[in-house]
């Protein structure tokens, strides 16, 4: 029986790291073909390709990661990013929201959320999922920042300035 090494997957990451997607892309099949059940090997399949903007192909690997192990919350916010990429805001949403509920602390997951829930005009519903961000990491200054967005699209100027301020002041 095979097993899978440390070594190849730690050369995986390095060729994916080095920008190298293409061969990352080939080996991870290859590495697939053997160990069709790795998790990981799905995942730097799917990383390698939404690199190279293959997002259908992307979106796949990750589908096929999560008939594997269904309630890994990193895969369904990956699956989540590439069908956002592809347009589809509605399957991103069920699977940022999948995500969340997995991994009630995936900060990324609140922040795409919110994204979507922007593009998609959900005002609301985007300040909500930035709120909750921010509440998680305190210092996520791109949160605020789109915070400051959506209040000067609504013309609440005043917690615009806020939020755009506080933002900057974390940079700083």
């Amino acid at each position: 029986m095979k097993v899978l090494k440390q070594s190849e997957i730690n050369d995986l990451i390095q060729l994916h790291q080095s920008g190298q997607f293409v061969h990352a892309e080939e080996n991870a099949k290859k590495l697939l073909s053997d160990f069709p059940q790795e998790l990981i090997l799905h995942n730097i399949l799917g990383v390698s390709q939404e690199a190279q903007k293959k997002f259908r192909e992307a979106a796949e690997s990750y589908r096929n990661a999560l008939k594997i192990q269904p309630q890994f919350a990193e895969m369904q916010f990956n699956l989540g990013s590439a069908l956002y990429q592809l347009g589809d805001s509605q399957g991103a949403i069920q699977h940022y929201q999948k995500a969340i509920q997995i991994k009630p602390d995936l900060v990324v997951a609140y922040f795409n959320l919110g994204i979507t829930y922007q593009d998609e005009s959900q005002f609301d519903k985007a300040l909500s999922a930035y709120q909750k961000a921010i509440e998680l990491e305190p210092g996520f200054y791109e949160a605020y920042g789109n915070k400051g967005a959506i209040y000067l699209l609504q013309g609440d100027f005043d917690a615009a300035i806020l939020s755009f301020q506080k933002s900057l002041n974390i940079q700083d």
